[in-house]
């Protein structure tokens, strides 16, 4: 038994009734316990039931005897075939792991079984390959299905739309599509978000940006129609403060009321704003109404069921609409659905308003209304 050194002197003593004097040496001892213990079964059990911990195997030493890898030990592991004695935790990087430390005969005994285990899991896999296919399928049928009765309910839906007439029929057509370009656009900022690779992360990036423009086409022609109600919201801290330099008064007074409670240096500026500005030593950007938002309303009265709304940042319509003192003023309130700042989509969406889809629909329905605009252009 390879590991008969993980025992003690007393413990050699004791399983195999040896003699031990101060001088004896652990040596001495190991050359006679496996002289006594050589074909001796049941002088081998007794030792392996009392001392099984200590016969453990590890990891890379199940491995090399099971000449197998190391997503074969882990999936035998888990399946329950290779027997753990205990685990052995350890931190890595802050992380609480363990490690597995494997019972000794049935890892030898595991030998016999390792041809068939593998054959089993080929078998597996070909029948998992095979229930995927099936089970895929099953599911693009179901979401064809999905998609055929939207495309029905939708074209009644448009039929009413342009029943009352054609510009009314095609703003609407394009403000549908929108919501769903702004949910795409929310949903690859989400992607970009939790991207693990930086060429995936701009890949999601670039899509968001490219939805994102073409929200903003539709709202500047949207807003030319007779359906839509133009306002502004401003938060109640509109204005974007960055680059914030503290003079070395103001610096030292800073450190002075953050020494009783942490006080950070946006905080500070935000209880001592006028003070700060009026000082010719401190320095602030101030980017005004940068967190304020143009509010466009598409409603009619004739369609009492359907009401779209939409939001742009003042920084990227400042130069196309009116000053904000000449627009009605609308205060956000998440209650009453007037505002949506947009979310992303839920999974029934994806199969119904594929991305592609949306782009290509909102695209069709664009060009419609621009040939009301066109002499404008």
């Amino acid at each position: 038994m390879q590991n008969l050194g993980n025992l003690k002197k007393e413990d050699l003593v004791d399983i195999f009734n040896l003699d031990l004097s101060k001088n004896t040496k652990k040596d001495v001892l190991l050359k006679e316990s496996r002289k006594r213990l050589k074909d001796n079964e049941i002088l081998y059990e007794k030792l392996y039931t009392k001392y099984r911990d200590n016969f453990s195997l590890c990891t890379q030493e199940v491995e090399e005897i099971l000449e197998c890898s190391k997503t074969e030990r882990q999936r035998w592991t888990k399946d329950g075939k290779l027997t753990v004695c205990y685990t052995e935790p350890f931190t890595k990087y802050g992380k609480d792991l363990s490690v597995p430390h494997y019972d000794f005969i049935s890892i030898y005994e595991a030998k016999k079984h390792i041809k068939k285990w593998r054959k089993e899991y080929e078998e597996e896999k070909k029948q998992n390959i095979k229930q995927g296919i099936e089970n895929a399928k099953e599911t693009k049928e179901k979401n064809n299905q999905k998609r055929q009765e939207f495309k029905k309910e939708f074209k009644s839906t448009l039929v009413s739309w342009y029943k009352n007439d054609y510009l009314l029929g095609s703003t609407y057509e394009l403000a549908y599509w929108t919501v769903w370009i702004s949910r795409w656009a929310k949903e690859n900022h989400l992607k970009a978000i939790n991207a693990k690779k930086a060429c995936t992360q701009e890949n999601y990036l670039k899509n968001e940006k490219e939805l994102y423009d073409l929200k903003s086409k539709a709202f500047n022609i949207l807003v030319k129609t007779p359906f839509a109600k133009l306002s502004f919201y401003q938060p109640d801290c509109p204005d974007k403060v960055s680059n914030i330099h503290l003079c070395d008064y103001h610096y030292n007074d800073w450190c002075f009321q953050r020494g009783y409670d942490y006080m950070s240096i946006h905080e500070y500026f935000a209880y001592n704003s006028e003070e700060v500005l009026k000082c010719n030593n401190c320095s602030v950007t101030i980017e005004e109404n940068y967190y304020s938002l143009y509010y466009l309303e598409i409603a009619d009265d004739r369609v009492p069921d359907y009401k779209f709304s939409f939001h742009l940042p003042y920084p990227i319509g400042e130069k196309t609409y009116p000053n904000i003192d000449k627009l009605p003023q609308v205060e956000h309130n998440e209650q009453d659905g007037i505002f949506r700042f947009g979310r992303a989509l839920f999974d029934d969406e994806k199969i119904i308003y594929r991305e592609k889809n949306v782009i290509d629909n909102f695209n069709a329905a664009f060009k419609k209304l621009s040939l009301f605009y066109k002499k404008e252009e």
